[in-house]
C-alpha cells in the first residue's frame, strides 16, 4: 500500500488538469490521498474532493500563514466539517517564524486552539514546523505523550530534536528537502530514523 499522506490538491496549480493528476497518482500505484486544508475555504475544497474519489481523504484546518483570519467562527465551522467520516486528520497547522506572514501571537493563539480541538475530536495532528522548534515541541510536549498523535511535516531538525518527536509520540516527515545540499541535518535525522525502522522488527 502506497498513501501520499500530504497533497494539496484543491490549490488552483491543478484547476486546469486535477483529475489528469489524481488518475496518473492511482496508476503509479498510489492507494490513497490526503489532501490538506490550509484555511476554511481550503479544507472545505479537500473534503469535497473527498466525496468524489473514495480513495482520497481530507485533513482540515488553519496553516499558520493564515492564522489571522483563524476565526472563532472559521474554527466552530472547521470542527462541524471535520465530523464527516471523510476527514482522517487535523492540519496543516503549526508555526512558522521564518515566513511571518501572520504575527508570533495569532499564530500561536491558533495553533494552541486547533491542537484542543483536534484532541477533543481525536485527531492525529499535522505539523507545520519552520524556524520555530523550541515552541512546537515545548507546546507538543504540554499535550501529552500519546501513540500515532500526528505528524511533523517537512521536517527540518536535526536528530535530537527528531528523537524528541517521535517519543511523545509523533511521526517525521522528510520529504524531498533531503537531496538539498546543506541540509546535513535532515540526512542525519533520516538515517538514524531509517536504522530505527530496519532493526526495531
Amino acid at each position: 500500500m502506497l498513501v501520499d499522506s500530504h497533497a494539496h490538491l484543491d490549490i488552483r496549480d491543478f484547476n486546469q488538469d486535477r483529475s489528469e493528476v489524481i488518475e496518473r497518482a492511482v496508476s503509479g500505484g498510489l492507494t490513497h490521498i490526503i489532501t490538506i486544508g490550509i484555511d476554511l475555504d481550503s479544507s472545505r475544497k479537500a473534503l469535497e474532493l473527498a466525496g468524489v474519489y473514495d480513495f482520497i481523504h481530507a485533513a482540515v484546518g488553519y496553516h499558520p500563514h493564515d492564522a489571522d483570519a483563524c476565526t472563532s467562527q472559521a474554527l466552530d465551522s472547521l470542527a462541524q466539517i471535520a465530523s464527516d467520516q471523510k476527514v482522517v486528520a487535523w492540519g496543516e497547522i503549526g508555526l512558522d517564524f521564518y515566513r511571518l506572514y501572520s504575527p508570533r501571537d495569532a499564530q500561536l493563539r491558533a495553533f494552541q486552539q486547533q491542537l484542543e480541538i483536534a484532541n477533543d475530536l481525536n485527531l492525529p495532528i499535522i505539523i507545520h514546523d519552520r524556524d520555530a522548534h523550541d515552541d512546537v515541541f515545548k507546546i507538543l510536549k504540554k499535550m501529552g505523550k500519546g501513540e500515532r498523535k500526528g505528524v511533523i511535516h517537512c521536517f527540518s531538525g536535526d536528530r535530537d530534536l527528531a528523537a524528541a518527536f517521535i517519543k511523545i509520540g509523533y511521526y517525521i516527515s522528510i520529504p524531498g528537502t533531503v537531496t538539498y545540499k546543506k541540509a546535513w541535518k535532515i540526512k542525519g535525522a533520516f538515517h538514524d530514523q531509517l536504522y530505527y525502522l530496519l532493526y526495531s522488527f
